[in-house]
C-alpha cells in the first residue's frame, strides 16, 4: 500500500510502519509499578524524517526490555519499526506509537583501545618515528 509516496507494509496481527530518521532527542526513562504490582519502563524519543523537503518528526517510545535491546542514540541516523495501539482513557482516545525494533544506519562508532581511548590517526611525525628514513636510503631508488 502507499500513503503520500511511501509504502507502508501491513502486518495481519497489527499495522507496522518503518521510519528513517535522526533521533533528534531522547527523553529520561520513566518507571513505575502497574495496579498488578509489575515494575514497566518507557523511554520516548523525537526521530526527524531525513531526505524529505519537509522533514516531520514523531514522538516513538520503546518499553521494558527493547529499551536495552534495540538503544537508540541521540544523533544516529536509524530506521524505527512502528506499531500503532489507541487506548481509551475517561472517554478520551490517545494513540501510542511503540518502536520494537531499531536499525542503526550510520557507521558504528571508533573502536577505543584497551585503556577506552580512542585511537587518533597518526600523523608523518609519529610514523617516522616508528619507522625512521635511514639517510643513505633516501636516494637509493632503482629507477
Amino acid at each position: 500500500m502507499q500513503k503520500h509516496g511511501k509504502e507502508v507494509r501491513t502486518n495481519k496481527k497489527i499495522n507496522n510502519m518503518e521510519f528513517t530518521g535522526i533521533v533528534k532527542q531522547i527523553l529520561p526513562i520513566q518507571e513505575g509499578v502497574s495496579k498488578n504490582g509489575n515494575q514497566w519502563r518507557k523511554l520516548e524519543a523525537i526521530i526527524e524524517e531525513t531526505g524529505v523537503q519537509y522533514p516531520q518528526s514523531i514522538v516513538v517510545t520503546q518499553l521494558g526490555d527493547t529499551i536495552d535491546q534495540q538503544r537508540l542514540v541521540k544523533g544516529r541516523k536509524v530506521t524505527a519499526y512502528l506499531g500503532f495501539k489507541a487506548n481509551e482513557y475517561n472517554g478520551r482516545w490517545f494513540n501510542s506509537v511503540n518502536c520494537w525494533k531499531v536499525d542503526n544506519l550510520d557507521a558504528p562508532p571508533p573502536v577505543a583501545n584497551p585503556q577506552g581511548q580512542q585511537q587518533a590517526p597518526r600523523t608523518h611525525q609519529a610514523q617516522q618515528q616508528i619507522f625512521p628514513e635511514k639517510p643513505d636510503m633516501a636516494d637509493d631508488l632503482p629507477f
